[in-house]
């Protein structure tokens, strides 16, 4: 699911960097967008270049008898890269479950906190609430490079949001009545006190 559509570059590599010698040669691995079969680009791009390559759709690998060549392979698939409409270049944002934002409770946060310790096995869930009541919207820290929202729940408990590095987004939500948000949820713990919260990890105004 996209909250918020933004231009991606066109950069399908990441991986092992090049300069591991193993005896087949020197070799990378990438990855690519669900709509972009990486694996048939590379057969493509690495004919009379590549010494091996393999993988599927979402990924690859692939080997060179040395670098010399890989700025040539590199231009070729860039080159095959560019039929990628602009529209299918949109990240999307895995949302793990729609919520009422009356869910942000304690109770909640502290089943959520229970599924810890995350990582890339066990990513923290990510939540959606839609049409939030906003009952104010500011920056935080020095540089005002955070937000902070404070909400009006179904039941008309107010609700707190936070969202790191996300001051640049303050121009598309002040004075928006509702937001769609989604978010981790976490518990907030300061002078003694905790509360559950919503740590922002998209935000969008309500349009109509």
């Amino acid at each position: 699911m996209a909250i918020r559509p933004c231009p991606m570059r066109r950069r399908l590599f990441c991986g092992k960097k090049i300069g591991r010698r193993r005896w087949w040669g020197w070799w990378r691995a990438g990855r690519s967008i669900p709509s972009y079969n990486i694996t048939d680009a590379v057969k493509v791009a690495g004919e009379g270049i590549l010494t091996r390559s393999g993988g599927h759709g979402a990924a690859c690998g692939f080997a060179l008898e040395n670098g010399e060549r890989l700025p040539e392979f590199r231009d070729r698939l860039i080159e095959h890269a560019s039929s990628i409409p602009d529209e299918e270049l949109v990240p999307l944002l895995e949302i793990d479950a729609e919520i009422p934002l009356a869910a942000v409770t304690m109770e909640n946060a502290e089943r959520v906190a229970a599924l810890e310790p995350y990582g890339m096995g066990n990513p923290r869930p990510v939540f959606v609430s839609r049409r939030c009541q906003v009952l104010s919207c500011d920056t935080m820290g020095a540089t005002g490079a955070h937000i902070r929202l404070s909400l009006l729940d179904e039941n008309g408990r107010k609700v707190k949001a936070v969202g790191f590095k996300m001051g640049d987004r303050l121009l598309d939500i002040m004075g928006k009545p509702e937001l769609d948000l989604a978010y981790e949820m976490s518990i907030n713990e300061w002078n003694g006190s905790r509360s559950a919260e919503c740590r922002l990890v998209d935000v969008r105004a309500v349009e109509g």
